[in-house]
């Protein structure tokens, strides 16, 4: 079962003010003891163990979800702290979101999404099903739910006017004839050099797949064979 989001509190945190619920994450500000008003620099980001698909909420949690999203980011921050600079100002969280919840600084948000595909499913394999190619790419015939793409898709999604979704392949941006909208969201160009230069000069990490085989009975080979493709 599953539900259209909804606003619904993690926990009841002392100090903190609830913002706002979004589909997996909480936020909260900081209540200043003095004044008694909510910040307006930073917020308590909460990441929770719910499932959304599609803008609904399904009814199953995954336990200590919150905690592994929240701790791949901040790896990731560390990776990249000295390219870019970002949101963190502290872990140091209260005990009942220990883990899953990081104090940031309070900013703009620019409506444009990053999305790395490295195989075919969800909205990548409706596209693929309907037009042969996710993302403008063109891919070969044949391929299933979970296949493995020939090379990973890079693609900005932009929520322009309207709520109007923009779907962008970072390499095809100029051939897609929508870099200005891309720029007028993020701001203006600063660099410009070809993929393979950045590629070859190190900027850009190394794909690492590991690919995962299931051995089946011959009934369930059977099974997955003469099954529907929204079925396997």
């Amino acid at each position: 079962m599953s539900r259209p989001v909804e606003p619904r509190r993690l926990v009841e945190l002392p100090g903190y003010a609830h913002v706002y619920s979004g589909k997996v994450r909480e936020l909260f500000a900081p209540i200043d003891q003095a004044s008694g008003e909510a910040s307006q620099d930073a917020l308590l980001l909460v990441a929770t163990d719910r499932i959304s698909a599609y803008d609904f909420i399904l009814d199953s949690e995954i336990p200590d979800k919150g905690k592994v999203l929240t701790q791949l980011s901040l790896w990731w921050f560390e990776q990249l702290v000295d390219i870019i600079p970002n949101h963190v100002i502290s872990t140091q969280v209260p005990e009942s979101v220990a883990g899953r919840a990081v104090l940031v600084k309070r900013l703009d948000m620019v409506p444009v999404e990053c999305i790395g595909r490295a195989y075919l499913t969800g909205s990548g394999l409706a596209e693929y099903r309907q037009t042969s190619s996710v993302c403008g790419v063109r891919l070969p015939a044949g391929l299933e739910d979970g296949s493995l793409l020939p090379a990973p898709i890079f693609r900005f999604t932009a929520d322009l006017q309207a709520r109007r979704r923009l779907g962008l392949t970072a390499t095809l941006v100029r051939e897609d004839g929508h870099e200005g909208d891309v720029f007028s969201l993020i701001g203006p160009k600063r660099y410009d050099a070809p993929w393979k230069d950045i590629e070859s000069q190190g900027w850009i990490a190394p794909a690492d797949c590991v690919e995962v085989r299931v051995t089946l009975s011959d009934e369930e080979r059977m099974a997955y064979a003469v099954a529907e493709p929204e079925e396997k």
